[in-house]
């Protein structure tokens, strides 16, 4: 369906889309967009957060107080322009 049926009719997809039917929707004939049922869990994330390599307690990461990246003199651009040139 088109960008215009959706929005004539987007009450109508957002319920077949809750009932487990999968929507979508097209652009100058080319898919554009699924709309499908939130269930509420992302097998990959799950699987991701259920590894031991990541823990997570569900907040934002603190937030530095001072900036990670200074600069001090040379740009770093020229930096590393300088290193590559010194490594070849």
């Amino acid at each position: 369906m088109g960008v215009r049926d959706l929005k004539s009719h987007l009450s109508e997809y957002l319920q077949a889309a809750s009932r487990g039917e999968t929507v979508v929707v097209t652009r100058h004939g080319a898919d554009f967009v699924v709309i499908r049922a939130a269930n509420g869990e992302n097998e990959g994330l799950r699987a991701l957060l259920e590894s031991p390599r990541v823990r997570w307690s569900g907040r934002r990461p603190p937030v530095p107080a001072e900036p990670w990246v200074t600069k001090r003199g040379r740009a770093l651009s020229s930096s590393l322009s300088r290193l590559r040139e010194r490594q070849q």
